[in-house]
């Protein structure tokens, strides 16, 4: 049985090849604040994107909210401000918060800007 944190890994790197390949520029992984975590920071074009990345095997794309509630949209939308702050120049001032849902068969849906921070 294979452990829900090299499930996460494996994951992200299925994320990370599907942006790479979409020409995102992957600025950091498993980025760390105080604040909290996020899986994966790339730029796009003059957009920094802060994406989240969902490896399930029990629940569908459809399902997402249960794993992104607002708690956790929080931790990251403040984790994302720390980047911002620390980094002086991420972009043309332009972000999204993005998901990447990565299925057991290792598809991966891609849902840009899919929440904000109001």
């Amino acid at each position: 049985m294979i452990s829900t944190r090299h499930k996460g890994d494996i994951g992200e790197k299925k994320a990370l090849d599907f942006l790479v390949s979409r020409n995102f520029k992957i600025l950091q992984r498993n980025f760390r604040s105080p604040a909290g975590e996020i899986d994966l920071i790339a730029r796009k074009d003059d957009t920094l994107h802060f994406i989240e990345v969902k490896a399930w095997n029990a629940y569908g794309v459809e399902n997402l909210e249960y794993g992104i509630d607002a708690r956790k949209r929080r931790k990251i939308i403040n984790t994302a401000r720390y980047f911002i702050n620390s980094n002086p120049e991420p972009g043309n001032g332009s972000f999204h918060f993005d998901v990447i849902y990565v299925s057991k068969e290792n598809e991966c849906v891609y849902i840009n800007n899919a929440f904000s921070e109001g």
